[in-house]
Protein backbone atom coordinates (compact mmCIF):
# COMPACT_ATOMS: atom_id res chain seq x y z
CA UNK A 1 0.00 0.00 0.00
CA UNK A 2 1.21 2.94 -0.87
CA UNK A 3 1.65 6.04 1.32
CA UNK A 4 2.20 10.23 1.17
CA UNK A 5 4.58 12.21 2.75
CA UNK A 6 3.52 16.05 2.01
CA UNK A 7 6.00 18.93 3.01
CA UNK A 8 4.70 22.33 3.83
CA UNK A 9 5.57 23.70 0.25
CA UNK A 10 3.52 20.66 -1.04
CA UNK A 11 0.66 21.66 1.55
CA UNK A 12 0.87 25.29 1.14
CA UNK A 13 -0.58 24.19 -2.76
CA UNK A 14 -3.91 22.66 -1.08
CA UNK A 15 -4.38 26.28 -0.34
CA UNK A 16 -3.17 28.53 -2.67
CA UNK A 17 -3.69 27.25 -6.60
CA UNK A 18 -0.39 26.93 -8.17
CA UNK A 19 1.68 24.20 -10.42
CA UNK A 20 1.23 20.88 -8.84
CA UNK A 21 -2.09 22.15 -6.99
CA UNK A 22 -4.46 19.81 -8.45
CA UNK A 23 -2.30 16.64 -7.55
CA UNK A 24 -2.23 17.78 -4.08
CA UNK A 25 -5.95 18.03 -3.76
CA UNK A 26 -6.25 14.65 -5.85
CA UNK A 27 -4.11 13.04 -3.20
CA UNK A 28 -5.40 14.42 -0.39
CA UNK A 29 -9.65 14.14 -1.79
CA UNK A 30 -9.22 10.28 -2.91
CA UNK A 31 -6.17 8.57 -0.38
CA UNK A 32 -7.15 7.40 2.59
CA UNK A 33 -6.45 9.42 5.65
CA UNK A 34 -3.89 7.21 7.36
CA UNK A 35 -1.91 6.65 4.44
CA UNK A 36 -1.18 10.60 4.45
CA UNK A 37 1.25 11.86 6.79
CA UNK A 38 3.31 15.12 7.64
CA UNK A 39 5.70 16.72 10.31
CA UNK A 40 4.41 18.12 12.90
CA UNK A 41 5.75 21.13 11.54
CA UNK A 42 3.63 20.99 8.35
CA UNK A 43 1.52 23.10 9.73
CA UNK A 44 3.58 26.16 10.96
CA UNK A 45 5.24 25.53 6.95
CA UNK A 46 1.98 26.69 5.41
CA UNK A 47 1.30 29.21 7.55
CA UNK A 48 5.02 30.47 6.54
CA UNK A 49 4.67 29.78 3.33
CA UNK A 50 0.95 31.82 2.69
CA UNK A 51 2.57 35.10 4.88
CA UNK A 52 5.53 35.14 2.31
CA UNK A 53 3.15 34.94 -0.56
CA UNK A 54 0.98 37.96 1.27
CA UNK A 55 3.95 40.18 1.95
CA UNK A 56 5.08 39.27 -1.56
CA UNK A 57 1.64 40.45 -3.27
CA UNK A 58 0.96 37.12 -4.42
CA UNK A 59 -2.24 36.79 -2.16
CA UNK A 60 -4.58 39.33 -1.12
CA UNK A 61 -5.17 40.27 2.85
CA UNK A 62 -8.58 38.15 2.03
CA UNK A 63 -7.19 35.57 0.49
CA UNK A 64 -4.75 35.26 2.54
CA UNK A 65 -7.48 35.16 5.52
CA UNK A 66 -9.77 32.73 3.98
CA UNK A 67 -7.07 30.42 3.29
CA UNK A 68 -5.69 30.32 7.00
CA UNK A 69 -9.73 29.86 7.71
CA UNK A 70 -9.08 27.07 4.93
CA UNK A 71 -5.79 25.40 6.96
CA UNK A 72 -7.40 25.41 10.21
CA UNK A 73 -10.66 23.77 8.70
CA UNK A 74 -8.22 20.65 7.39
CA UNK A 75 -5.69 20.39 10.02
CA UNK A 76 -6.73 18.53 12.61
CA UNK A 77 -5.77 15.20 13.98
CA UNK A 78 -7.84 12.99 11.89
CA UNK A 79 -7.05 14.35 8.90
CA UNK A 80 -3.81 14.20 8.24
CA UNK A 81 -1.20 11.79 10.44
CA UNK A 82 1.17 13.85 12.16
CA UNK A 83 4.49 12.69 12.58
CA UNK A 84 7.47 13.68 14.81
CA UNK A 85 11.07 13.00 13.13
CA UNK A 86 13.05 11.79 16.60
Amino acid sequence: MVSFWLDGSALAKRFVPETGSALVDFVLENVGEQRIYILNIGYAEVVSVLVRKKNAGALSASQFAQALLNLDKENHPVAWQACTLV
